[in-house]
């Protein structure tokens, strides 16, 4: 049963919720593919929706494992909107470096495709889920209230872990909080400008 909390300003999902959305302007673009800022609010919100009924939690680690596409960035949007962290793992990347990734981070759950599942290690902390599963008709794909939630995200909170090479020869894990991922976004906010200043300026 959802706890409720509420999100902090200046977080990552209070910055997505802010942004001002164009119509006339695509989410997502990746080869032959447009996905539009409808479609993108709905399917990132399906997805945040079925992990905090899995009980996904601030600080929570979800680990990400699609090749680079459309899926693999509604994947990662719908975890920041539930307020875990996410984990982004690279199937190409050597089976024993992502059993390290998976068991060092304590992962409980990821999300792949089923035509990547089959090359995943089996590490008993992580419990695959099908994107498909996520993304099922029958979820809605309304805003997340705060009432849903499993917990209060504040700026502290884990926004994404990543691996480095590691000095050792093994992957090191650096996690960025909330604080770290909007000072970054405002950074690159003032290079590239605003909306105002150039209508093809976008950052997800």
């Amino acid at each position: 049963v959802p706890q409720g909390g509420e999100v902090a300003t200046g977080t990552l999902i209070d910055v997505l919720e802010q942004r001002d959305l164009d119509p006339t302007h695509p989410a997502l673009i990746y080869t032959d593919r447009i996905v539009d800022y409808d479609e993108f609010e709905e399917r990132t919100n399906r997805i945040a929706r079925a992990l905090l009924a899995e009980g996904v939690s601030p600080d929570d680690v979800i680990a990400v494992a699609l090749e680079r596409s459309i899926e693999s960035v509604i994947a990662a949007w719908g975890v920041i909107k539930s307020g875990a962290a996410f984990m982004a793992v690279d199937p190409d990347y050597p089976v024993e470096r992502i059993e390290y990734m998976l068991t060092d981070s304590h992962v409980r759950w990821g999300i792949t495709d089923s035509s990547t599942l089959a090359g995943l290690p089996a590490v008993t902390t992580c419990e695959w889920k099908s994107l498909e599963d996520f993304e099922d008709a029958t979820i809605s794909g309304a805003p997340i209230s705060d009432a849903e939630r499993n917990g209060s995200v504040r700026l502290t909170n884990l926004a994404y872990l990543i691996y480095t090479s590691g000095s050792t020869g093994r992957p090191k894990a650096v996690g960025v909080s909330n604080t770290g991922v909007v000072d970054l976004i405002e950074a690159h906010a003032k290079v590239t400008g605003s909306l105002d200043d150039d209508p093809d300026t976008r950052i997800l």
